[in-house]
Order: structure tokens, then sequence, then C-alpha cells
């Protein structure tokens, strides 16, 4: 049942939507979905097993938004603990290459290019810049 949408509202506009283009919706954990409406000849008999389906449906769909704000709970407590004992999450950065402040005087010198950089140490000219402008800012050298 979680795995037709996010939440209890989701769950259901899709199980409409299913309907709606005459798919018939077999649940497993819900035993009245299981049944054949076309061995019924009353009208009446097909409106209560649907009826008891459809109750049935919201309850579950109910249980499995629980479920999945249970679960979120859960992870969000244990990225804080995490956090807390000082875990770090993502990429790591990046460090500058050993002789990037050699190169970045010689740079700021006139004596070599930008271009040449970039290219010695395999990177874009946006990344290039990018981190001449972090370099900066470390070492507090004023951006001219």
């Amino acid at each position: 049942m979680e795995r037709l949408g996010r939440n209890k509202q989701e769950i259901l506009d899709n199980l409409r939507e299913f309907k709606a283009k005459g798919v018939i919706i077999r649940i497993l954990n819900i035993p009245t979905t299981m049944i054949d409406f076309s061995a019924y000849d009353s009208k009446m008999q097909k409106m209560m097993l649907e009826m008891i389906n459809n109750i049935m449906i919201e309850v579950m769909a109910t249980f499995a938004e629980n479920e999945r704000d249970s679960i979120l709970k859960r992870q969000r407590e244990g990225i804080d603990a995490a956090a807390r004992r000082g875990v770090k999450f993502g990429r790591p950065a990046k460090t500058f290459p050993e002789s990037w402040s050699d190169d970045y005087k010689a740079w700021k010198a006139g004596k070599v290019t930008a271009v040449s950089l970039y290219k010695k140490y395999g990177m874009g000219c946006t990344t290039f810049y990018s981190n001449v402008k972090k370099w900066e800012q470390e070492h507090n050298i004023e951006h001219k």
C-alpha cells in the first residue's frame, strides 16, 4: 500500500486514477479486494463490498502514512545523533594541490597565466577562479 504514494491523500488519488482507467486493484493485505465482483448478481452486494474495500483502503492508507512518518522521524533522529557525535555528511571538501600556494603567488605576480594553471591542475576556468576566491577568503587576501 505504501508503494502507491507518500501520504494517504496521494495513495487515494492514485487508487482513484487507476479505478477511473478501469484497473482492478487487488491488495493482498485486504482480503475483500480479492473478491471477484462479477460473481455477485445483486447490485447491493457489489455496493457493500466496494464500500467495505473503500473503508479498508482508507484505514490501510492511514497506517501506511503513519509508518512513513515514523520512518522519517527515526531517520531524522539518527542523523541528528550522528551529527552530535561529529559525523560529517556529504562529499568531503576538496583540498588545494600542494603547489597551489606558489602557483597562486606566481599568477598574482604575472609570471604565469591562469590558463596555464587550470590546465596544469586539470580544472576548468570557473573552477580555477572559484578556487582562487576560496583561497583568498581562507587566507584573508583582499581581492584586487
